[in-house]
């Protein structure tokens, strides 16, 4: 796979290839016998859903950096910085030209301090 294979189509489509917060919905057990049974049940499904909310918290930061790494790679890729613009703001809303700028620079600088991990 290289970065300029039909414009970098196929980089932002491994990048976003499975990045989602995985379902981990609970229900309370129907076999609890009385209600302090039940309440401990209930506790283990708030504790799983403060676990669930902290990493989802996570994954969304994770979601945004690829989601600008996405938009940085579409401009390397020769895209129209004005429709790469507008492309990031239908997330981000009513940002300037500049604050996306930064924003793809910052995401090019994590991705390059991640690489530099691996060496």
């Amino acid at each position: 796979m290289t970065l300029c294979d039909s414009n970098g189509e196929s980089v932002i489509k491994a990048i976003l290839r499975g990045v989602s917060v995985p379902d981990e919905s609970t229900s309370l057990s129907p076999s609890a016998q009385n209600s302090l049974e039940t309440l401990r049940n209930y506790a283990q499904i708030t504790k799983g859903s403060n676990d669930l909310a902290k990493f989802a918290a996570e994954a969304h930061a994770f979601h945004e950096l690829i989601f600008v790494s996405a938009h940085e790679v579409l401009g390397f890729a020769g895209f129209n910085v004005d429709s790469v613009n507008d492309a990031e703001r239908l997330y981000l809303t009513n940002s300037k030209d500049i604050h996306l700028y930064r924003l793809r620079k910052g995401a090019q600088w994590v991705s390059e301090q991640i690489s530099t991990l691996d060496a």
